[in-house]
């Protein structure tokens, strides 16, 4: 039998208990596929895992056509590809998968691919100790607290708003600590 000259719908239609026309009918939606799994991206992924799971939307199209609704199979692909890339997509951005999507190769990390050996981690780790026991004598409980949202990232303006103060006073509090933090590293 000559698959090639058989409409879509047919295809569709004969898919459902030919393994032969199912493929025929793959192959010819395949550039479809593509082409819109291009369009997206995703989360911790590459684009043939877009593909594969466009394929996955074009098979489950192949699967349950009904050539009575009066769509055609084109149509009907398209929703069912665009739908599954969507599921896909929504996954991968949802919380369940954060600590996945986030994640690095174990030989990526310092302590372990032999960049910061353990005994250098556990003096660093009583250094910093130290230091932020001298800043707690020597520094205000306000400048303390400025100093440590800084170092963690927050920029001055996040920090006024945290603790509901002028910027003038969170920079003032800083460039004390600044000064302070000098002379006890001088020290």
């Amino acid at each position: 039998m000559n698959y090639e000259n058989i409409n879509d719908e047919k295809l569709a239609k004969m898919s459902k208990t030919d393994d032969v026309a199912c493929e025929v009918l793959i192959a010819r939606f395949k550039g479809t596929v593509i082409s819109l799994a291009r369009k997206y991206y995703l989360q911790g992924g590459e684009i043939d895992d877009l593909i594969s799971e466009g394929m996955i939307g074009l098979y489950r199209a192949a699967m349950s056509y009904q050539e009575e609704k009066n769509a055609t199979f084109f149509t009907f692909a398209y929703i069912c590809i665009s739908r599954q890339l969507y599921s896909a997509i929504r996954s991968s951005l949802s919380n369940k998968n954060i600590p996945l999507n986030q994640s690095q190769p174990i030989y990526q990390h310092e302590e372990l691919s032999g960049g910061v050996q353990p005994e250098e981690l556990f003096i660093y780790k009583e250094a910093e100790a130290k230091l932020m026991g001298k800043l707690r004598e020597c520094l205000s409980a306000f400048e303390y607290q400025v100093l440590t949202d800084y170092i963690n990232g927050l920029a001055y303006q996040e920090i006024s708003v945290k603790y509901d103060c002028p910027f003038k006073k969170v920079d003032n509090a800083l460039s004390r600590a600044k000064k302070k933090v000098g002379n006890i590293l001088k020290k």
